[in-house]
């Protein structure tokens, strides 16, 4: 359960939803939110690699894109 609210949250971040709405609608905290935006631009990239597999579209970092390409 908690994996997939942020899941959503990864989703709605990368759509640009503010951080409130976020916390409103999943039911995360903010910090946990901030979490998740920081595992989106990170050079890990499991929540990015997932959201491009599945054909969302990034609003990826220049850092992100040097890196898939």
């Amino acid at each position: 359960m908690e994996f997939s609210r942020r899941w959503q949250a990864a989703k709605m971040l990368n759509q640009k939803v503010p951080y409130t709405k976020i916390v409103q609608v999943t039911g995360l905290s903010s910090t946990t939110v901030a979490r998740v935006q920081r595992w989106l631009q990170g050079t890990l990239g499991g929540y990015r690699l997932m959201l491009n597999r599945l054909g969302h579209h990034t609003h990826a970092s220049p850092h992100t894109r040097l890196k898939e390409a």
